[in-house]
C-alpha cells in the first residue's frame, strides 16, 4: 500500500514538472515562409507512454469559419482547440457595424458574449484583426454574431 502511494505522489509530482522526452522540429505554413516549432513529447511516469500536447505554434487542424454579411446575423461555429488562441478579423466596406465574439459550451443550443471581470470584451465597431481569446476550456465553439450593419459588406474570418 505505502509503495502505490510513493508511486502516485512521485507520479503526481513529475507530471506536474513536465519531463521532456523528445523533442522534434516540425515545419508549418504556407510553403513560402514557413514558421518552425518544436512539439515536445512528454513522458507520462506512471504508463511511460510518450504524449504530445497541441503545438503553441503551427496548425490548429480546424479550418477557419469565413462569412460575408451584407446584413445582421452570425457565423457558423468555429469548434475551437483548447489552449489556442481564437484570431478574429473583420474587413470590408460594411458601416454601422456592431459585432462581438461569443461562446458556446452546450454545442451551439446557447451562445454567450464573452466577458472579463463582468465587462463585455471583443466587441468591435469596424474593421479589424487580432487574437480575441485563449479558450482554456474542451469542447467549446465560437461565432461573431452581428448585431447591426447598416451598408456594405462585412467579411469575417474566426481561426486557431
Amino acid at each position: 500500500m505505502k509503495l502505490a502511494l510513493v508511486r502516485a505522489a512521485l507520479a503526481c509530482a513529475l507530471a506536474c514538472s513536465a519531463v521532456p522526452a523528445v523533442a522534434q522540429q516540425m515545419s508549418v505554413g504556407t510553403g513560402r515562409t514557413p514558421s518552425t516549432y518544436t512539439a515536445v513529447s512528454l513522458i507520462d511516469p506512471v504508463t511511460g507512454k510518450a504524449t504530445t500536447p497541441a503545438p503553441a505554434y503551427g496548425a490548429s487542424g480546424v479550418p477557419p469559419v469565413t462569412a460575408s454579411l451584407t446584413a445582421p446575423g452570425n457565423t457558423s461555429a468555429l469548434p475551437a482547440v483548447a489552449g489556442r488562441p481564437i484570431n478574429v478579423s473583420i474587413t470590408g466596406n460594411a458601416s454601422g457595424v456592431s459585432a462581438r465574439l461569443t461562446r458556446s459550451f452546450d454545442s451551439g443550443a446557447t451562445w454567450l458574449p464573452l466577458t472579463v471581470a463582468g465587462q463585455p470584451y471583443a466587441v468591435w465597431t469596424g474593421n479589424i484583426s487580432e487574437q480575441a481569446w485563449v479558450e482554456t476550456e474542451a469542447d467549446v465553439q465560437f461565432r461573431v454574431e452581428v448585431a447591426a450593419l447598416t451598408a456594405g459588406t462585412a467579411t469575417i474570418r474566426i481561426s486557431q
